[in-house]
């Protein structure tokens, strides 16, 4: 009779938690690596554009997560000024039910989806705890390919949802660590509708495994050749201010 009654508990929390209505901002701080590649640059412009970037990665970008119902949304609110030379769209999208999500691969010219299991990602958990907006955090070390991530998640708040990829833990994820860049949530509210979880573009390809992996690089080089033609623009046009 005990053991009925742990088993229902368990899943009838489930079952509420699966109902929750939460959005989540977050703030992200990129670590970018500059290379000019073959750009023929002066020092003079060289200095200029560092200077430029060192300023843009001082403020942080806002993110904001949704979550509905076991269905979620996380996208990158970023500004025109920092999109010069990066993706266009980040976003994420996680269903009810399903081991996987999905996320938008946005490469200027083309715009595709990439299919991902949730088992594209290896978990180890650690006996490690932070508080973090009054919350109780546990620690747990993601490595999805060689990024190799420190993600703080919370029981509290036990639906597997949180920003980027970071969407399969047993609790909501308030903070992500990597080489890559430093996420973290700053406020978190129920004040969440339906209609905010954005639905994906019915227009846009899905692929996923190796055929994913082919259009991930085709759009890299795509985006490469437009940075390219961007620089040679910035470069002109900091030549003509002279």
């Amino acid at each position: 009779m005990y053991k009925s009654i742990i088993f229902f508990s368990f899943f009838f929390s489930i079952f509420i938690h699966s109902q929750e209505k939460l959005k989540v901002n977050y703030e992200v701080i990129h670590q970018t690596n500059v290379s000019w590649g073959d750009a023929n640059l002066s020092d003079e412009m060289k200095d200029q554009m560092l200077k430029k970037i060192e300023q843009l990665k001082k403020r942080p970008e806002s993110c904001i997560l949704y979550y509905y119902g076991g269905n979620s949304y996380f996208t990158e609110l970023v500004s025109d000024e920092k999109n010069i030379n990066k993706k266009q769209k980040k976003e994420y999208f996680k269903f009810k039910n399903q081991n996987s999500y999905y996320q938008l691969n946005d490469y200027r010219v083309e715009e595709f989806y990439g299919y991902y299991p949730d088992s594209s990602s290896e978990i180890e958990y650690k006996n490690e705890n932070l508080i973090i907006e009054n919350y109780l955090c546990k620690l747990a070390i993601v490595k999805t390919g060689n990024i190799i991530s420190k993600v703080w998640y919370t029981e509290e708040i036990p639906v597997s949802a949180g920003p980027y990829n970071y969407n399969s833990l047993p609790g909501l994820v308030l903070k992500v660590e990597n080489s890559k860049y430093l996420c973290y949530a700053t406020h978190i509210s129920k004040d969440c509708k339906e209609q905010e979880i954005k639905k994906m573009d019915s227009k846009l390809s899905v692929y996923k495994g190796l055929e994913l992996e082919t259009k991930i690089k085709e759009g890299r080089d795509k985006m490469r050749k437009n940075g390219r033609e961007n620089l040679e623009a910035f470069k002109q046009k900091m030549q003509n201010s002279k």
